[in-house]
C-alpha cells in the first residue's frame, strides 16, 4: 500500500464481513492515532520491510538528493519544477558538507543529468518568448 497515493485514487475502501466489522472498526480507529513522527517505530511501515523508505539515519543532504531525484523525474512532466530541482541540487546537495551515501550520490547525479538539459530547454524557451515580444 502506498499511503501517499490514496487520495489520488479515491481513498482506500475496505470490505469486511459483518462478523468482523467490530474488529475492523477498532483496528481502523487505533490506526487513526498514528503520527508521522512514530513512523520509525511502526511495525507495519515499509522501512521495516526494507522497501526503500528513508531510514532514521539519513541526513538532510541525503533527503534533498532523493527529493531532487524524484522531482527531476516529475519535472519532465511539469517543467517549471526543474527550477526548484536546480535550487535543491545546487544549494542543498552540492552546497552541504554532510556525508552522502553512494546510492544518494548516484541519484543526485541522475537528477543533475535530467535537470541540466531541462533547464537549458526552459531558458531557451524563455529567451525565445522574450525575443518574440521584443520584435518591433
Amino acid at each position: 500500500m502506498d499511503w501517499s497515493l490514496t487520495n489520488a485514487v479515491g481513498g482506500v475502501k475496505l470490505l469486511v464481513s459483518s462478523l468482523d466489522a467490530q474488529n475492523a472498526s477498532e483496528i481502523l480507529n487505533s490506526r487513526s492515532q498514528f503520527k508521522w513522527e512514530d513512523r520509525e517505530s511502526d511495525a507495519d511501515c515499509d522501512e521495516s520491510e526494507g522497501k526503500g523508505a528513508q531510514s532514521s539515519d539519513t541526513n538532510d543532504r541525503e533527503e534533498n538528493a532523493l527529493r531532487a531525484f524524484r522531482g527531476a523525474i516529475l519535472g519532465l512532466l511539469f517543467l517549471p519544477v526543474q527550477f526548484y530541482i536546480f535550487y535543491l541540487l545546487l544549494f542543498k546537495v552540492l552546497g552541504s558538507d554532510l556525508p552522502l551515501s553512494a546510492t544518494r550520490k548516484q541519484q543526485a547525479i541522475m537528477a543533475a543529468a535530467i535537470n541540466i538539459p531541462s533547464m537549458l530547454i526552459l531558458l531557451l524557451f524563455l529567451r525565445s518568448l522574450v525575443n518574440l515580444f521584443n520584435v518591433q
